[in-house]
């Protein structure tokens, strides 16, 4: 009698097709799925006497897979899978981030409130001087160099690259069906 090893995974369900493709290269079959729908809380509101209850709930997908122990390279493919898996992807930079937003909003207000404080020439004048320029400072935070974009392109292609390398090696190992 052969002998398999399982694995359940929780996935949304967006990303379920995504993921039994993925576990095939490192020659897992499903075996089955449930959904999973779990309330995670509830609002009630008062109408006209009656109570209307509205129940929040979270929904993910659990994915059993079996993988024979008797599987050629099954160690290879092990290692090859553990990589796969736990490799990340390169951070963005910082412009791409939330902080970067907070600087646009902030440098453009400073450029707005120097330029219309010059305009309406109350006395402000000095001001504008160095509202502008720290504003224009801000601005430069908020958004990434084209140095630090094709950084990130470039870090981004080779993880791409990798991952593909490591499916393809895994398919190798696989024996043919």
């Amino acid at each position: 009698m052969e002998r398999f090893e399982s694995k359940v995974i929780r996935v949304s369900p967006s990303k379920e097709s995504i993921r039994i493709e993925e576990m095939a290269i490192f020659g897992w079959s499903l075996q089955s799925r449930q959904d999973v729908v779990k309330p995670v809380g509830a609002s009630s509101t008062i109408t006209e006497g009656e109570v209307e209850t509205d129940i929040h709930s979270t929904h993910h997908v659990a994915l059993h897979f079996v993988r024979p122990l008797s599987l050629p390279h099954l160690e290879e493919i092990k290692q090859l899978e553990f990589e796969y898996f736990h490799s990340s992807p390169p951070s963005p930079p910082r412009g791409a981030e939330g902080g970067g937003c907070l600087c646009l909003l902030f440098g453009l207000g400073c450029v707005i409130s120097g330029i219309a404080l010059l305009i309406e020439g109350d006395g402000w004048e000095k001001l504008w001087g160095l509202l502008i320029p720290f504003g224009v400072f801000f601005l430069r935070l908020s958004g990434e160099s084209k140095e630090e974009k094709d950084e990130y392109e470039r870090r981004r292609s080779e993880w791409l690259k990798k991952q593909e390398e490591l499916k393809q090696r895994a398919r190798s190992l696989l024996p043919p069906q």
